[in-house]
């Protein structure tokens, strides 16, 4: 089913589709899982890095729009499962993304 008319959440969560006032399906709501169990790893919030600190909100909603992750090479850096399911939930492309059941499967894996 798709939704589409709601706007409403943390826009740095958000899916590309989502800021892009594009038809979206609950596989935005996966792209989002990826961003907060990106930021459960790590401790903080996504995009915190001094690069996106200084620019424009908008720059930065046109960034994830056009692709941009959240590096998953820090220190503490996750496993490679990890980093491949979060990068599946962030892919462009909705239907590419993972169901919730595969992500809790890599997720009870750790």
């Amino acid at each position: 089913m798709d939704i589409t008319g709601t706007f409403v959440g943390t826009m740095s969560h958000m899916s590309p589709e989502m800021l892009s006032n594009k038809r979206y399906t609950y596989k935005t709501d996966i792209f989002s899982l990826g961003v907060v169990l990106w930021e459960l790893w790590y401790g903080r919030h996504v995009y915190s890095e001094p690069e996106y600190e200084t620019l424009p909100i908008y720059v930065l909603l046109d960034a994830i729009k056009i692709g941009q992750k959240p590096r998953c090479t820090f220190q503490y850096a996750m496993p490679k499962t990890l980093q491949k399911v979060l990068e599946q939930c962030w892919d462009l492309d909705p239907d590419n993304r993972p169901e919730a059941s595969h992500v809790a499967v890599v997720v009870n894996t750790l």
